[in-house]
């Protein structure tokens, strides 16, 4: 227990930086309340003035809390969502931002995952700044983006207007997933093929995914396609919102996406709302695939191949 309490202090101190005095709501509903409660605790060594809000579990990643609960969100310093379904994609995460919270947002987080919590992150930090030079010069020029996989996956996309990094460092209105470590985007343009190779526990195998115009526009018949089918049947649910690269050299595939999307060496294709990152498709849910040993190609630049960051 002592040392699961020192490295979430050490990690809260060197993310969302909580000071001594700072309004600080840690944000649960009952399947988390327990690693809720060691934040908690870990949390008052910072600032005396930490309250714990448990709210009714939702349905999907991306879906509303309730308003009562959604109001209950703001006037804080900063907020960490230690919830099972992620709040980072809502109209709630989004007016606390804009009232100035820092947030951390760690949907269902483990016991697990302390290892890629207690990253190195300065190293991690550089890392993903240099990967971040590379996107941002080719947001600018404007470059197609070819991603390719060994299970199959041929895609091509642009970047859509800003490049995104979450590296831990947490500013005032900003927010981020901890364990933290990727660089992403909202995509635009994206045709061709995507092969899922992992999506938590539900999709642990070749998954085929068509897409045409920015969206999914057939699910080939298989049981995981249904799945996803499924998953993506709200309005707006199929449209690819997000691609990003995993930057943290301590993250391994758990079968938890907060974590696995973070991986050196993997990329990932969500798909539904992308407001938080520039877009405009307000879906009211989100959700993360995982392309494994992707190679990554910018134009005649090959940014990674089968898995190994070449930047």
């Amino acid at each position: 227990m002592g040392n699961i309490f020192t490295k979430i202090k050490s990690a809260l101190r060197e993310t969302l930086k909580i000071k001594q005095g700072e309004r600080v709501l840690i944000v649960t509903d009952l399947r988390m309340h327990p690693i809720a409660v060691k934040f908690l605790n870990a949390a008052k060594a910072l600032s005396g003035n930490v309250k714990i809000l448990v709210i009714k579990q939702t349905q999907r990643h991306g879906a509303e809390p309730k308003k009562e609960e959604a109001l209950a969100m703001r006037g804080h310093d900063a907020l960490i969502l230690l919830v099972t379904n992620s709040l980072t994609h809502t109209d709630a995460r989004r007016a606390s931002s804009l009232g100035g919270a820092r947030i951390a947002s760690m949907p269902s987080f483990s016991l697990k995952m302390m290892h890629a919590l207690a990253v190195d992150y300065k190293k991690m930090r550089a890392h993903s700044h240099k990967l971040l030079k590379e996107l941002n010069k080719a947001r600018k020029d404007g470059t197609i983006f070819h991603i390719t996989s060994p299970s199959g996956t041929d895609l091509r996309l642009k970047i859509l207007e800003k490049v995104y990094i979450d590296d831990g460092d947490i500013k005032e209105d900003g927010v981020a997933n901890l364990p933290a470590g990727e660089v992403f985007f909202a995509p635009k343009d994206a045709e061709g093929v995507l092969v899922v190779d992992r999506y938590e526990n539900k999709i642990r195998k070749p998954t085929i995914l068509v897409i045409k115009d920015n969206a999914i526009s057939s699910f080939p018949g298989s049981r995981e396609g249904k799945i996803l089918k499924k998953m993506f049947s709200v309005p707006g649910g199929n449209f690819v919102a997000e691609f990003g690269i995993g930057t943290n050299q301590n993250a391994t595939i758990i079968g938890n996406t907060l974590q696995d999307e973070k991986v050196k060496g993997t990329a990932h294709v969500a798909f539904g709302n992308n407001v938080s990152m520039g877009g405009k498709n307000n879906a009211k849910v989100h959700v993360d695939t995982i392309l494994l040993r992707p190679t990554i190609r910018v134009g005649s630049r090959v940014l990674m191949r089968d898995g190994k960051a070449l930047w």
